[in-house]
């Protein structure tokens, strides 16, 4: 009804409801001409156009236009009349309709609009007690995206509003952050938000999406806490987001829970995931002898994911440590080895992944046009500047894997990306470039709630979405030349570019046999010129020694 095609204008002919347009939709305002005998007189409809700032002749001209044979007899903004529309849009009422007896799909569009452009719920709170008829339609856009920390009260869990506004939820977003007061009580704090969010879970029946993510050194879930989430899922949520920065820690023997078993009977259903959980394995994508860097098993079956149109693993801890596979011996052993595991060692989170799902992909089970990403990282040196921290994301549809040099530098994090532009931006933000910003950050009042980037797309475009009324939140990045606004704050890499003119690194796509490689990003170092301490910066060499 409100996406602006013409199919829409003809669905709506034979209903009370609404038409809009774009400006400059020269194809819409076409059909709106040809259909204008047909209306009831009497029918609501709108048109929606941006407004032009300074510039009353055109608009006027354009709703002339329109308005022709329509008998619209005012327009009504929130500076005119009492019915709201936000966001540099405006709606076009006949002058006999009042507010009582508006269709319900206009009102829902309004309250929408509203939550786009507010930070808090006040407003919608306030709508909410207008009057019966707006009761309903408010808590559907009030419920409809939810946000829960250990740091509010989250009285949404509590019974009574379950049972009433459960049905009106579509994503919940879950945040476990820093704040608060910290210690043993944090994290009974925390451990009552996600009981009470499991108890629940099974009857949120319309919910589309949920967001778990938990703060590095803030809260450790345990292993049968995760397993009891994923088990909760009710069957209508096809979104997932799961991560708990790599950090966890096993229950008692007894419990004898494996998540990733948990994870590989839901799959199958799911279309946008993004899992980090404390130890990873192939069991996620398959049954059979958990792969490792030794053994390739004929007996590994992999799983049909033919839903699955998104999907990231990140198997790099928040500390920038590799997540290990899971593994029944051994555990403990290799969280306090004082060599770090690097993503192609045997005992590697990425390795068992990257085999698994490369068996998925070979047997044709994955969607052509899916996303697939496993993310890795190696580590930097602090003993020798020319050896890059490199972050992969490895494409296991392609076969390909883009490496991402990424360095901080005076509090900042710089990163050079594919297109050959040095960004800097928060760690976070690295993060998200790294994964291909597939999941992202929603506008809130306090902390963001969390959605895949298609579906955030699509309610941007106007198309049917979960998502209604949410707003992506912005990525803050600056480009080098925007942050280096003095010679001083230029990075070493910058001032070595700068004085031989050459570009000593780039980030990498990698494929065929290499596609698989997780060697760190080094830097060149151009004929004529030597390192000096560290390798940080680069002098000319003479004939007669170094200058």
């Amino acid at each position: 009804m409100f996406g602006a095609n013409l199919n829409s204008i003809d669905a709506a002919l034979s209903r009370e409801g609404a038409w809009e347009a774009y400006y400059g939709d020269k194809e819409m305002v076409k059909r709106l001409r040809t259909i204008k005998g047909k209306l009831d007189p009497q029918e609501v409809f709108r048109i929606r156009m941006p407004l032009q700032k300074d510039n009353k002749k055109r608009n006027a001209s354009f709703c002339n236009s329109l308005s022709h044979g329509f008998r619209i007899k005012g327009i009504v903004t929130h500076t005119t009349h009492t019915l709201s529309i936000y966001h540099n849009r405006i709606i076009f009422c006949d002058s006999g309709k009042t507010m009582s007896n508006i269709t319900t799909e206009i009102l829902l569009h309004i309250l929408t609009e509203l939550k786009r452009m507010t930070v808090s719920n006040n407003d919608l709170l306030s709508c909410l007690r207008v009057c019966r008829r707006w009761h309903e339609p408010t808590l559907s856009v009030l419920y409809g995206s939810l946000t829960l920390t250990n740091l509010n009260r989250f009285g949404f869990l509590e019974s009574s509003q379950v049972i009433n506004h459960g049905s009106y939820v579509r994503s919940i977003t879950v945040r476990i952050v820093r704040g608060g007061t910290g210690g043993s009580q944090s994290s009974q704090t925390s451990n009552d938000l996600l009981d009470r969010l499991i108890l629940w879970l099974p009857s949120l029946n319309k919910l589309r999406c949920l967001s778990l993510t938990v703060d590095q050194y803030v809260f450790v879930p345990t292993d049968s806490t995760i397993d009891r989430l994923l088990k909760a899922l009710p069957e209508t949520c096809v979104d997932l987001e799961l991560d708990t920065s790599g950090s966890g820690h096993e229950d008692s023997p007894q419990a004898n829970a494996h998540s990733c078993d948990t994870v590989r009977h839901i799959l199958p259903r799911l279309r946008h995931v993004r899992i980090r959980m404390p130890e990873m394995c192939s069991a996620m994508f398959g049954t059979g002898p958990i792969l490792t860097g030794g053994l390739q098993s004929t007996t590994f079956e992999p799983l049909v994911l033919r839903n699955l149109q998104t999907l990231i693993v990140n198997c790099t801890h928040a500390s920038g440590k590799q997540i290990v596979r899971c593994r029944e011996l051994e555990r403990e052993m290799a969280m306090i080895s004082p060599f770090p595991i690097q993503p192609d060692d045997a005992d590697s989170a990425w390795l068992s992944v990257t085999q698994a799902l490369e068996q998925v992909s070979n047997r044709g089970h994955l969607r052509q046009n899916a996303k697939i990403y496993v993310i890795a990282g190696t580590p930097g040196s602090v003993h020798d500047m020319a050896i890059w921290q490199t972050e992969l994301r490895t494409n296991m549809v392609a076969k390909e894997t883009w490496a991402f040099p990424i360095r901080v530098a005076q509090n900042q994090w710089h990163i050079r990306l594919h297109d050959k532009r040095d960004l800097v931006t928060s760690l976070d933000n690295v993060k998200s470039i790294v994964e291909g910003h597939l999941w992202r950050n929603i506008m809130g009042r306090a902390l963001f709630s969390r959605l895949p980037a298609s579906v955030i797309m699509a309610e941007a475009k106007g198309d049917s979405s979960y998502a209604s009324g949410c707003m992506e939140l912005p990525m803050k990045t600056m480009t080098l030349a925007q942050w280096a606004t003095s010679p001083l704050r230029l990075p070493s890499y910058a001032r070595n570019e700068q004085v031989t003119g050459v570009r000593l690194f780039e980030a990498q796509i990698r494929k065929g046999e290499d596609y698989l490689s997780a060697r760190p990003i080094v830097e060149i170092t151009p004929d004529g010129w030597v390192r000096g301490w560290a390798n940080v910066n680069l002098e000319r060499v003479e004939e007669d020694g170094v200058l």
